[in-house]
């Protein structure tokens, strides 16, 4: 039994609503009143309301052993604990999906729970990701996330009527594909054409055998996904890829566009995209890898995107490009650009980087709003310790490298989480800040409970 689950065992020992009991030595000539019968029948209630027990429910997520432990303390706590338990399911075998849907045959009602569902199968029972949409379409009514990772496994066996099937998952809004080898752009591009509500399509490691797809069959797709962020990584860019983006999206709404490792070849088909989304585009995320073909002039103009509010460049091991995107840029309302730099970076490699070059690109008219120039070290989890030294060596050595920047009170620094594949949800900033505003709200709770308490006409 882990350590966590000990203690909220306890906790919830503690808190959990005492009755009276009745005493072991009986006395004939002593009749028990009715208060005291009514007190032997009905437990007396909790000191603190519901609401407390509730956000301290929600801050034990997503320690799954903790929840079971709030599941199984008393009645009043079981909806908060199986809404919380159940929020996130990971399919990683078949066995998992078969217990799934015993569990909906039971309760139907956790249907409605589900919000984020994971295919995550393990080494070589990838075969989950073929069976799901059969055994869970239109279970599951309320999906909005659904997360595809089979680890660069074997592409499981796909019947007829998959796609169809995938259908029913209606309110999937966000899809994340990740390491998965497709036969064809065709069966990667009917994947995403399956969920007809989705503004949020991700992508890291995902590649075909072929990189060709059925133009007819996609015409009633036509401009049909509405999506507002795109973030591809690590992708077989080509121009069939680019041709069925600009086929199926209506690039009028797409927001935002992350492309953090391209290569100088993919350079041409993002370009296009780049230009197609036009002044829709809000926020860039972009960063070209270093090769012997990267030269001055490699990286695609942002001539057409003129609302641009922010700019994140990821830097890798060098930015001879950098300054001039910054300085192709039209749009005058850029507030924010970010550098990503890699956490262990030495002052001496900063001239690789051409800051002055930079600091002189940010210096242009098109830059008058901008307020922040935020240096963002990617650190991952076993660096994360070290960051704090980093970035307090960042802030004496970059100054003497963007003197013009420094002088206009602009730069910043931050640590990043180095660009993994992990989800959101599970990165600890989320999981802090959502601490955090858990603890705000069971403060605000509490300080009310007690001026009531001292004052009831409050």
């Amino acid at each position: 039994m882990s350590p966590k689950f000990k203690v909220l065992k306890r906790i919830a020992r503690a808190l959990k609503p005492r009755c009276v009991r009745k005493s072991k030595d009986k006395r004939p000539d002593v009749q028990p009143s009715a208060e005291s019968k009514s007190c032997h029948k009905h437990p007396a209630e909790s000191t603190f309301p519901i609401e407390i027990f509730e956000l301290i429910i929600d801050l034990v997520w997503p320690d799954s052993d903790a929840l079971l432990a709030c599941a199984l303390t008393c009645r009043a706590w079981l909806q908060r604990s199986r809404y919380n338990l159940f929020y996130s399911v990971d399919l990683h075998n078949c066995e998992h999906l078969n217990h799934l849907c015993r569990l909906l045959d039971g309760s139907p009602c956790l249907g409605t729970i589900v919000r984020e569902l994971g295919i995550v199968p393990y080494r070589t029972q990838s075969q989950v990701l073929g069976e799901f949409p059969h055994e869970l379409g239109g279970r599951l009514s309320r999906v909005s996330r659904l997360r595809i990772d089979i680890n660069r496994d074997y592409y499981p066996f796909i019947a007829e009527d998959y796609f169809q099937c995938l259908g029913q998952f209606s309110s999937v809004t966000t899809l994340d594909i990740r390491r998965i080898r497709f036969p064809m752009l065709h069966d990667f591009a009917q994947l995403v054409c399956s969920f007809p509500r989705l503004t949020d399509l991700s992508c890291c490691a995902v590649t075909w055998t072929r990189k060709s797809y059925d133009r007819e069959a996609f015409k009633p797709f036509e401009h049909s996904l509405a999506l507002e962020h795109l973030h591809m990584k690590n992708v077989d860019w080509s121009a069939e890829l680019v041709e069925w983006l600009l086929s199926v999206t209506s690039v009028a709404r797409l927001e935002s566009i992350s492309l953090p490792a391209i290569t100088v070849r993919d350079v041409e088909h993002v370009s296009k995209l780049l230009d197609a989304a036009g002044p829709s585009l809000r926020h860039l995320e972009i960063g070209i890898l270093p090769g012997k073909a990267t030269l001055v002039g490699t990286y695609p103009r942002l001539v057409h995107n003129t609302s641009l509010a922010s700019v994140h460049l990821d830097l890798h091991e060098g930015g001879n490009w950098a300054s001039g995107l910054l300085s192709q840029a039209t749009s005058q309302n850029i507030s924010l650009v970010t550098l990503s730099v890699p956490a262990r970076m030495k002052a001496a490699k900063l001239k690789h980087y051409r800051c002055p070059e930079i600091d002189g690109a940010l210096s242009l008219p098109q830059f008058t709003k901008l307020q922040k120039l935020v240096f963002q070290l990617n650190a991952d989890a076993t660096q994360m310790a070290k960051s704090d030294a980093n970035i307090r060596r960042l802030q004496s050595d970059i100054p003497l490298w963007f003197p013009l920047s420094g002088a206009k009170n602009r730069l910043a620094f931050q640590a990043g989480n180095g660009g993994n594949s992990k989800s959101p949800v599970a990165c600890p900033q989320f999981i802090w800040a959502r601490t955090g505003a858990l603890l705000s709200r069971l403060l605000q709770y509490i300080e009310n409970y007690i001026a009531k308490s001292v004052n009831p006409l409050l």
